[in-house]
């Protein structure tokens, strides 16, 4: 049986990194707004980075935006000081000023958070870094991306995996050249031993990879690790995983297909052509949840509005299947009768992006079917415990589809140096909030926890940090000068 601690409290932050460099001109604005806490970091370390990279990380400082419950979208914030610019710009050897800074929150766990960065400057050159916090310790470290004669394959984004001494991080590559891409794969490992001792080639151990041959192209919608294993998935066909401890001279990548039926079959496109991994992450998911991987399917095939069914599994790995969960397959409205903090009705509303938490609660986006394409959209966002599909926590999130946002468990910034209360200037969330449903229709057993913490090549690396900041461009450029700020309806005791 899996153990899992009970539900948490969480908060949504999106995927774009905000960047805040000190001024050029003199008079520009130099501090963040009030909203803005530092987060606590005691060490901060630069690995195989270059002969500028210490100054450069000593000079960064991240920052959380504080939440307004019920608002619970936040984003992160990367501020540099002015040591830290001179720092790149030197790496660089550009002049003062016109330094390009952007980045992307690329993996969330339960105590790491993996940030992709980059630095350029017109005409010369750029460097692109890994961001790893660390918040059991405190800590800042900074790897470079791979090394030059290696491009990231299948996605960007490093899987963290916790080890006895620290953490890894791990990327599937592919080296640059020519002959069969099979013989090209590489896994690249950045451990303890190597942010300590760097090689020529960086702080990545780079190893032999041989990848599966599968009947369709492979993509990375989730990536995630257990128990010194790496997985990645690919939400319409499977899990490709492989062990690090693994001392052979190649590491062997074995692929375990989805159960049965539930399987997408593409006509054969470049990956370009594919569908977008938000429409696969809209119905599906899979990720840890507590001591187990689990497969969590939203089916709505043949299904009117409102009969939608949730459906979950989990994998035993060492047979390499997977086992229908006990209480599942599950109408929605079973988790439905138990939501007492909407007004509307089961076909109202409807269910999407599951994400499995840490500690072993489905959290789904409960998203309007009348909603106005083209506004801002303010939706609920709310985790079940998983066996007796009841709420443990809601809150409101808006553009959730534009954000691309990680869910991370509240608890998880123990330190944050947040202004006064009196000094904070919290963003609203937008729209008229939706009424709560009569009290007697309410469900009394809805336990609600008090939020704790109120007090690629250079080409994908780029489009990677840019996705994020064009789609929160155009969600805004919508409701410029329509906005309509509410206070926000107390909760009932």
């Amino acid at each position: 049986m899996d153990t899992a601690s009970p539900s948490s409290p969480f908060v949504v932050v999106q995927s774009r990194v905000y960047i805040h460099q000190p001024p050029v001109v003199w008079g520009q604005r130099d501090k963040l707004g009030n909203e803005w806490a530092a987060v606590a970091c005691d060490a901060k370390k630069a690995h195989g980075c270059g002969d500028h990279a210490q100054k450069l990380v000593e000079g960064i400082t991240l920052y959380l935006r504080a939440v307004d419950y019920p608002d619970l979208t936040s984003a992160l914030c990367i501020g540099l000081n002015a040591d830290a610019a001179g720092s790149i710009e030197a790496e660089l050897d550009a002049p003062r000023g016109g330094l390009e800074i952007k980045g992307a929150l690329a993996v969330a766990t339960r105590r790491l958070l993996v940030l992709l960065v980059m630095f350029r400057h017109r005409n010369h050159g750029d460097r692109c870094y890994y961001l790893i916090y660390d918040t059991t310790s405190e800590s800042l470290d900074m790897v470079p991306y791979l090394p030059d004669h290696l491009k990231a394959t299948y996605t960007l984004a490093a899987v963290p995996v916790d080890a006895a001494d620290g953490h890894e991080l791990a990327i599937m590559a592919q080296k640059f050249g020519i002959g069969r891409a099979v013989d090209r794969d590489r896994l690249c490992v950045c451990t303890p031993a190597t942010r300590a001792n760097p090689a020529a080639s960086g702080a990545w151990r780079v190893e032999a990879l041989r990848f599966p041959e599968l009947p369709q192209p492979f993509s990375a919608d989730e990536t995630f690790s257990l128990g010194g294993m790496a997985f990645w998935a690919d939400l319409s066909q499977g899990l490709v995983y492989c062990d690090l401890l693994d001392e052979g001279s190649v590491v062997d990548a074995r692929f375990i297909e989805l159960p049965d039926g539930y399987v997408v079959n593409y006509p054969y496109k470049p990956d370009s052509d594919r569908k977008e991994p938000e429409t696969r992450r809209m119905t599906r998911t899979i990720g840890c949840a507590g001591s187990s991987v689990k497969f969590v399917c939203i089916d709505r095939r043949w299904a009117l509005p409102g009969h939608e069914t949730v459906k979950v599994w989990t994998l035993d790995l060492p047979r390499r299947r997977w086992v229908r969960d006990e209480g599942f397959p599950c109408p929605w409205k079973e988790f439905w009768k138990h939501v007492g903090f909407m007004d509307a009705k089961l076909g109202d509303v409807e269910p999407q992006f599951p994400t499995l938490m840490p500690d072993g609660a489905l959290c789904l986006l409960l998203r309007w079917r009348n909603r106005v394409w083209g506004q801002r959209e303010t939706c609920y966002i709310c985790s079940f415990d998983i066996r007796s599909k009841r709420p443990v926590w809601f809150g409101l999130v808006y553009d959730y589809c534009n954000i691309g946002p990680c869910i991370v468990p509240c608890n998880f910034f123990t330190k944050c140096s947040l202004p006064s209360p009196s000094e904070r200037k919290l963003p609203k969330i937008l729209k008229q909030l939706p009424k709560r449903r009569p009290e007697h229709e309410a469900d009394n057993d809805l336990h609600v926890i008090n939020m704790s913490c109120s007090t690629v090549n250079d080409t994908k690396i780029t489009a990677c940090c840019d996705t994020d900041i064009s789609k929160c461009t155009t969600a805004a450029r919508a409701t410029k000068g329509k906005e309509k700020y509410v206070i926000p309806a107390k909760r009932h005791k």
